[in-house]
């Protein structure tokens, strides 16, 4: 019986760590197919490893996992966040401080930050160096880093316009390539397997970047022919059915490209429509739909499936502006002045404006700073022996808390204040609807009842169908009245009617900030953050923080 009972501790135990990895398991086989449900589900995972206790291993695999998924979502400032995270962890591993610079390599990438890019390269370089070929798993993570630090580097010698240089790179990692391919090691061979069609398809971009479109368009032929040749004889081992599609994918979006810079626009398109026979069968590829889009535009022969679903891309991501998005919006910019559609075309060029803004403002500028502070807090920790002179500490801690203990109470005073404000402000709105007539030129406030009757509003996949028929027009009309008459948007409008919906659910309600986000019509939490700070000068912790106070 005893024994007995120790076999079900022991297989309960197994269970429990089972039932650990299994969020993080299950996350990272899930970003590539729905990366916003992976992201949803980072949060739940977190706290649940969190209140069974961080092991070191599970606290690195949960980093890994969410900067990926960061990424592939779009969250730069989260990715590189997670990115640092796992180099600081990873001390003594130099397989995750490397998995955290390939994080920051292919953000930098999107980014377009190709001197960055030259930096980080550097260091993988200098990680690799040290670590030891004497296991095999060390030979594999040393073979397959110092290949990706040979892919990043010809790849921002080419993107930043040396095309000899970049050329002379990508030989030399060729030949390195081919060293590893002989290797004993199986998985330092099937690293190389992996990397090798990486290396050909940046020959491809290579020649197109260098301005050399025609041999790109003669050397994708002859590689997309050896990738069948070698899946027809049973694969290079480390490659499935749907990576030899998505690589397929990827060698036509090159190859259209190329040819329609060749003037050679009816073959382009057939390689388009080869490429997007395969873009629908597969989850969305970083970058795919922009490339696709943008073969069609230099050809002007744009299927409206392609125009139709870059249009619902555009209208979905609105609130992740990212380095795609742009892409897109330029080529339905040119799309718009073609068809000679006006008002869509300002509409979209202002989008532009606000998207390329957003992306160099905020996301770029943020990374810079993050990564000088992570610098300068790794040089802390090399130079942590150096002590300090006594006397200066503690004058410095006397001057930091007692300034903090100023703003902090100013900063409450000042709180209070916002609070009453914002409250006063959310109270008076329904008086305020009931008081005005539906007239002409109140559009706005029509607009608000119209929306409040069903709560319309409240979802995220809000439509303006139901909108439009009610004011019998469509929506760049109501935008562009908005606009003229009350100096607003559509979008503005329907922001402030969540942010009021939010303000009353923490005022009554004990929900979690990703349930109100959520229930408000927010995609992401960090969304709601910023239009909730943007908007009341307030967080939403410390609105409802408030609140409580009010009530007590």
């Amino acid at each position: 019986m005893k024994l007995f009972i120790v076999c079900l501790l022991g297989l309960f135990t197994v269970y429990c760590h089972a039932a650990d990895t299994l969020d993080i398991d299950y996350i990272d086989k899930l970003y590539v197919r729905e990366p916003q449900r992976a992201y949803r589900l980072l949060e739940p995972a977190r706290k649940r490893l969190e209140r069974e206790g961080w092991k070191h291993k599970s606290r690195m695999r949960y980093e890994r996992v969410a900067g990926f998924v960061c990424l592939s979502n779009n969250l730069y400032a989260d990715a590189l966040r997670h990115a640092l995270a796992m180099q600081q962890l990873g001390s003594k591993d130099r397989g995750n401080i490397l998995d955290g610079l390939d994080i920051q390599c292919q953000l930098a990438d999107k980014l377009g930050q190709y001197e960055q890019l030259a930096r980080l390269v550097d260091q993988i370089r200098q990680e690799t160096k040290k670590i030891t070929d004497r296991e095999p798993r060390e030979r594999a993570i040393k073979a397959y880093y110092s290949l990706l630090c040979e892919y990043y580097k010809t790849r921002a010698l080419s993107k930043s316009g040396q095309t000899d240089k970049a050329m002379q790179s990508w030989h030399e990692a060729r030949a390195m390539l081919n060293l590893f391919a002989d290797d004993p090691n199986e998985n330092v061979r099937g690293n190389c397997a992996i990397m090798r069609h990486s290396f050909d398809l940046l020959l491809a971009d290579i020649y197109i970047d260098g301005g050399e479109p025609n041999k790109a368009a003669a050397y994708i032929p002859d590689a997309v022919q050896e990738l069948n040749r070698e899946q027809q004889n049973g694969g290079d081992g480390a490659t499935d059915h749907a990576g030899y599609d998505i690589h397929r994918m990827y060698f036509n979006l090159a190859l259209g490209h190329a040819l329609v810079k060749c003037g050679r626009k009816d073959e382009a398109l057939k390689a388009a429509a080869g490429a997007d026979s395969l873009f629908h069968k597969y989850p969305p590829m970083a970058n795919a739909l922009g490339s696709l889009l943008g073969i069609y535009v230099e050809a002007n022969s744009i299927p409206q499936n392609i125009l139709s679903l870059s249009e619902d891309f555009y209208r979905n991501n609105l609130a992740t502006p990212s380095v795609e998005l742009l892409s897109i919006c330029n080529s339905l910019l040119q799309i718009y002045i073609r068809q000679g559609e006006k008002v869509k075309a300002e509409a979209m060029a202002g989008e532009v404006k606000r998207i390329n803004d957003f992306i160099h403002r905020e996301d770029m500028e943020f990374y810079d700073v993050l990564s000088e502070n992570s610098s300068l807090r790794v040089s802390y920790y090399k130079q942590r022996g150096y002590k300090m002179v006594a006397t200066g500490v503690a004058t410095a801690l006397v001057i930091i808390i007692v300034t903090m203990i100023y703003f902090h109470r100013r900063r409450l005073r000042d709180n209070q204040y916002l609070y009453k404000y914002v409250r006063l402000a959310v109270q008076q709105t329904p008086a305020k609807r009931a008081d005005n007539p539906k007239t002409e030129e109140n559009l706005q406030e029509q607009i608000e009842t119209i929306l409040s009757e069903n709560g319309n509003f409240l979802s995220q996949d809000f439509n303006t169908g139901y909108l439009e028929t009610r004011l019998q027009m469509k929506r760049y009309a109501i935008d562009q009245q908005l606009t003229e008459k009350c100096h607003t948007s559509l979008n503005d409008i329907v922001t402030n009617l969540r942010l009021q919906h939010a303000c009353k659910l923490l005022e009554q309600t004990d929900y979690v900030l990703e349930y109100i986000a959520t229930q408000s019509g927010f995609g992401t939490l960090r969304t709601f953050y910023r239009q909730f700070k943007k908007k009341y000068n307030l967080t939403p912790t410390e609105y409802r923080r408030l609140g409580q106070k009010k009530n007590q």
